[in-house]
């Protein structure tokens, strides 16, 4: 914001988000409010997330290198769908969503998604949704430890050729969704009162019987938390909520 109040022209944003650390519907609203404090200069610089260290001081799993790359398509297909237009209908591996309003518009039209990465799927990723492309040039070894080990000249064509072939090939959201199942207000009060004491085999056993994701229920607790139980799913903000984002 520094930087931006003291430009008119200059475009801010992050390089890079660190996707695991983020919902993104959630992360939609906050860039949608910067957007609005910049005057419309955002550009929205999101990533896998690697490093073990990073997730080992708060405490949070790091997932296998193929779920975390899918988790981070769905998210930038949901930023995408959710900055253009407010909604987003979802059932991923990772994310179910169901947003009929976000609640606040940025003030660009389209705000650019930049994604960074080296592996080919996120080169991949990158190809099909980002405005803007960073090659990071980055391989990781034990624990995500970063090298300089891929900013040879070929290294650069190869990754060239795959963003060229990647743009040819069906986007992710063309694939056909099993049917979503429609949680009601009151059922979503039901399970999060019901599994508020459960943890570990006991909430397992739990959400299989009532037939509710795991990602399904992180969801219902992280929206019941910031909007109150039930307003997540159709996003029916308070002014308390638009003020503290």
């Amino acid at each position: 914001m520094v930087a931006a109040e003291a430009t008119t022209r200059l475009r801010v944003g992050p390089l890079v988000l660190n996707n695991e650390f983020h919902h993104p519907a959630l992360l939609a609203r906050t860039a949608a409010t910067l957007d609005r404090l910049t005057g419309g200069r955002l550009v929205l610089g999101l990533g896998t997330g690697y490093t073990q260290s990073e997730h080992d001081a708060i405490g949070m799993l790091l997932r296998e290198p193929a779920a975390r790359v899918t988790r981070f398509e769905e998210s930038v297909i949901a930023l995408r769908s959710l900055l253009d237009t407010g909604a987003v209908e979802m059932d991923g591996d990772h994310h179910h969503l169901a947003i009929s309003d976000l609640g606040v518009r940025p003030v660009q039209e389209h705000v650019p998604l930049l994604i960074g990465g080296h592996g080919r799927r996120v080169v991949a990723i990158a190809a099909r949704h980002a405005d803007i492309f960073q090659f990071t040039g980055l391989t990781h070894g034990e624990g995500g430890e970063p090298s300089a080990g891929g900013f040879g000249i070929e290294d650069v064509r190869r990754r060239s050729r795959w963003l060229q072939e990647a743009r040819s090939l069906p986007i992710m959201a063309d694939k056909p969704k099993p049917a979503v199942r429609e949680w009601t207000v009151e059922q979503k009060a039901r399970v999060l009162a019901d599994a508020s004491d459960l943890d570990g085999e006991e909430l397992t056993a739990y959400l299989q019987r009532e037939g509710v994701k795991l990602a399904e229920y992180e969801q219902w607790r992280i929206l019941s938390r910031e909007f109150g139980v039930g307003q997540g799913s159709e996003f029916v903000c308070s002014s308390q909520s638009n003020d503290r984002l």
